[in-house]
């Protein structure tokens, strides 16, 4: 195929977009305007004309017994476009009470108030459940189509990358030509191409100041996460302007902290997630640890397993710990140990074999971004899943459902485990090892706040700032953000309410790519392949999900009973984690059997070096997630809410493809991405390192250039970003 640099171009991009609109064109049923005269009275909606509205062309939802036509306001929403058509003619009240954070203002209720339609029908409380739940499983159907035909866009996506790959070189041999090369590649870069070409078109290093005032160049890094921090953190010590945008009122991301009170009625703040960590993986993490001064603690974190699928109350642990042997000898013959004695050696033969074949396509090393390099990618155990290769190897069903499923489900924050492919299992056995115990590193007397605080000391951050809008203007950025002000004050009625701001550079390390494709939109900035690969990730708590809602609500609390009577004491004392499986713990079924359930509490009374200090170990502190329906924990125990929506992209294949599509757009216009969704995983390290990467492609030095191994992580996290 010949192309040539405009007219082939041109046409090409029109081709391409042809191509993915007609794939993932929406076939939206036509639905009859409805019309309300202005002075009539209050309309009354039914229930049957509610759910004609679930569609991007016209979107209505039910709050309070009131109708509400949210269709304008779809390309706004902060939590981006597929969260809030998921909301289609159901009600609200049910969705935010999985998604606290629509009450945490009051300007919530002010903006839904502006788009009231009227009222819904008079219903009894059991009519309206029936038929709102209707309007529910038709909206969780649209949520698939919809998953569906993001499937279809990112095939084509992956048909056309390639041949923009090439594209790309071609421009490049154009740009060696003298004087009129550069310039007339970095033109059409920035007009007309719609990829990126590093090097070109504003995604080319940026200069520490600018030539002619001396001024310093500003980054704009959207979001307070780790990945968000280390980028600041990494750009700033490099010289550069940083400014730091979180919605939030702290910075931490997903690392949030909670407050226990102890019996002699003093108060510890203890991490709620990001528990602890493995520095063999943890390179880079670690680095940046030690250069901010902050000495992490040795900690056993145990976990225990507790199951009733062989019609009696089951545990098992780990071997290696004083708790091993008190459960065994507890549990005698009804050891699950035991019973399953020739799975776990088989189990130890399949990772044994994983890391062989593993090491022969890269290396031996302790790595997660060992499997990046060009020969790894034809490793077969990339192309196999983990539920597949145990089949082969004779591993029973009975243990996959019972032990490995369950007992790994909380590090994936989902019990969807069958996809993941066979080359991961090594890493997940040396972090968190299902047939011996181990010591990991935790936060000393302190938490991760420590680490946000002092690494953004010379940052201007804005917290309670949200991002409403980016657009270009003159190969600059104007970030459109909320004016300040209090959680009770009423939303945006003017243009007296927003600021806006230049930067050179503008880096989103937000969890939700749906919210940043909507940022885009709004500012009139978000090309065709942009608004393809950030719409298509896939996060946990997406409505095409069976577990869909199950980690959303995590509550922090002192409530003992979530932990079995038997080995109370002993768990309390010595067990970190306590993954609690139901058979009949989860939601009812149409046939009149419940879903299986599996609760994850993290008994942190036992080991927080936190709550050791404040001379409280052993006592009830909790924070449960995937609570079984009959689950009533006492409120008065309950300190609050752990919730993260959005935090969690799968780690499906369809994702890991689109980490390999995102160099295409990754400083396309100055704009860079980084979090968990561009790393090759779910993971403190991965996310850190994520940020760090994206800030030395935009010019600034590696920070920590005396650690060879760190360095080599690094490396290998840039090539798998396509940065090199």
């Amino acid at each position: 195929m010949t192309l040539r640099v405009s007219a082939g171009c041109v046409v090409f991009a029109t081709l391409s977009k042809t191509l993915v609109e007609s794939q993932g064109k929406v076939e939206e049923e036509k639905v009859d305007e409805v019309v309300f005269e202005k002075g009539a009275a209050d309309p009354v909606i039914t229930v049957e004309e509610l759910k004609k509205h679930n569609s991007e062309s016209s979107l209505w939802v039910v709050y309070d017994g009131e109708v509400y036509d949210l269709t304008n306001f779809i390309k706004q929403h902060p939590g981006g476009r597929e969260a809030i058509l998921s909301a289609g003619s159901q009600d609200l009240g049910r969705l935010w009470a999985l998604y606290p954070v629509h009450f945490q203002k009051a300007s919530t209720l002010e903006t839904l108030q502006r788009h009231r339609i009227g009222r819904l029908e008079d219903l009894s409380d059991s009519q309206r459940r029936i038929r709102i739940k209707e309007a529910g499983d038709t909206a969780m159907q649209k949520a698939s189509s919809r998953a569906s035909r993001k499937t279809w866009s990112l095939v084509a996506v992956g048909f056309t990358g390639p041949i923009w790959s090439i594209f790309r070189v071609f421009l490049r041999l154009i740009g060696f030509v003298p004087f009129l090369g550069p310039r007339l590649v970095d033109t059409f870069c920035y007009y007309l191409l719609p990829v990126s070409l590093p090097g070109y078109g504003m995604s080319s290093p940026l200069e520490l100041n600018d030539g002619e005032t001396k001024t310093k160049k500003r980054v704009a890094v959207v979001g307070g996460g780790i990945s968000g921090v280390a980028c600041a953190y990494t750009l700033q010590r490099a010289g550069y302007d940083v400014v730091v945008f979180e919605a939030r009122d702290c910075l931490g991301g997903n690392a949030q902290v909670g407050k226990f009170t102890t019996r002699s009625g003093g108060d510890v703040k203890q991490d709620l997630s990001v528990l602890y960590w493995c520095r063999e993986y943890y390179r880079n993490y670690c680095c940046f640890l030690e250069q901010l001064g902050i000495k992490p603690a040795r900690v056993h974190v145990p976990y225990v397993l507790r199951t009733n699928r062989f019609g009696r109350e089951q545990y098992y642990t780990p071997p290696g710990t004083e708790l091993f042997q008190k459960i065994e000898d507890g549990e005698g013959v009804y050891s699950l140990h035991k019973k399953f004695k020739e799975d776990f050696n088989r189990f130890d033969r399949l990772i044994h074999f994983c890391r062989i074949v593993s090491a022969f396509f890269s290396d031996d090393s302790r790595s997660f971004y060992k499997n990046s390099g060009f020969f790894a990618r034809f490793n077969p155990l990339n192309f196999i899943s983990n539920r597949t290769l145990m089949r082969w190897y004779g591993i029973s069903d009975e243990f996959y459902t019972t032990i490995f499923k369950n007992f790994h489900g909380f590090q994936f924050s989902t019990l969807e485990l069958e996809d993941i492919p066979s080359v991961a299992l090594p890493i997940l056995d040396d972090i968190v090892p299902l047939t011996r115990s181990r010591t990991h590193e935790s936060w000393s007397v302190g938490n991760s706040q420590e680490v946000f605080t002092k690494a953004t000391e010379s940052c201007d951050v804005r917290l309670s700032c949200r991002v409403l809008a980016v657009r270009l203007e003159n190969r600059q950025h104007i970030v459109i953000t909320e004016k300040e002000r209090t959680p009770d004050q009423i939303a945006i009625q003017s243009k007296d309410d927003i600021v806006e701001e230049r930067f050179d550079r503008v880096v989103f390390a937000v969890s939700n790519p749906h919210a940043v494709s909507n940022i885009l939109r709004c500012g009139g900035h978000i090309g065709l392949y942009e608004s393809i690969l950030l719409d298509a990730v896939d996060t946990h708590d997406m409505m095409s999900r069976v577990d869909w809602k199950d980690w959303l609500i995590s509550p922090y609390h002192q409530d003992v009973s979530c932990v079995a009577e038997k080995y109370r004491d002993i768990l309390l004392s010595d067990a970190a984690f306590l993954v609690d499986h139901d058979v009949n713990g989860g939601e009812m079924l149409e046939d009149g059997t419940r879903r299986e359930n599996v609760e994850y509490h993290h008994i942190l009374g036992s080991w927080s070096p936190s709550i050791r200090a404040a001379g409280a170990q052993g006592e009830p502190m909790f924070m449960s997630q995937c609570l079984h329906e009959y689950r009533d924990l006492d409120i008065n125990l309950v300190n609050g809410v752990f919730s993260a929506p959005r935090a969690h992209p799968d780690l499906s294949f369809r994702n890991m493809a689109i980490t390999q599509m995102m160099h295409l757009i990754q400083g396309r216009h100055g704009i860079y991405y980084c979090s968990n969704w561009t790393a090759p995983g779910n993971g403190h390290d991965l996310s850190f390192l994520s940020g760090v990467a994206v800030a030395t492609e935009i010019g600034a030095s590696y920070p920590f250039p005396h650690d060879k191994e760190s360095e080599r992580d690094w490396k290998m996290m840039r090539k798998f970003m396509g940065f090199d």
